[in-house]
């Protein structure tokens, strides 16, 4: 075998040697980003402790077969898969929204496709999961869902006694007049 086939059969067993039984990650299209932009974006991903490798789209093909996923779509343009920092939702899902914003902001860009615990998702689909609130906004949420009928009963049995107070200054206001 020629040397260049080692080189990316290595590729892709590296790349797949970072994603579990169940993977989760999206193929993002950077062709119209400048270096210094791709730098940047793989900055900010470092920093959550995920990763955007710049893989050749034949390359792309394999790793998702190897991850036992099959597609049928061919990717054109250069392409970047997504390695979340851990196996958990809440890594991949902040990954996608450091993408997402990073769309955004430069206004170019997008998410051919995503993996969901080892199932095909359309961009589409991987942009709403972007949207997600994060785990800790979901448990605030829950937590002001759960206070709100307590408040409301507090503020219930406040009331009777401010009621009666008031009631008890309006008929000294009227005797003392």
């Amino acid at each position: 075998m020629s040397k260049n086939i080692e080189i990316k059969k290595e590729i892709v067993a590296e790349v797949v040697s970072q994603f579990d039984k169940s993977p989760s990650t999206a193929v993002f299209n950077y062709t119209s980003y400048t270096s210094n932009e791709m730098n940047e974006l793989r900055g900010i991903l470092f920093d959550q402790g995920s990763k955007l490798r710049i893989v050749k789209n034949t390359l792309v093909k394999k790793i998702l077969g190897n991850l036992n996923v099959e597609t049928k779509k061919d990717f054109s343009g250069q392409n970047a898969i997504l390695i979340p920092s851990n196996k958990s939702p809440e890594s991949f899902i902040s990954g996608l929204k450091t993408i997402f914003e990073f769309i955004k902001k430069a206004d170019k860009g997008s998410v051919s496709i995503g993996v969901l615990n080892g199932e095909i998702i359309s961009g589409a689909q991987v942009e709403a999961l972007s949207k997600l609130p994060s785990r800790q906004e979901l448990l605030g949420q829950v937590v002001y869902g759960l206070m709100s009928p307590i408040r409301g009963f507090a503020y219930t049995l406040n009331e009777i006694p401010s009621k009666f107070v008031r009631v008890l200054g309006k008929v000294r206001d009227s005797k003392e007049a």
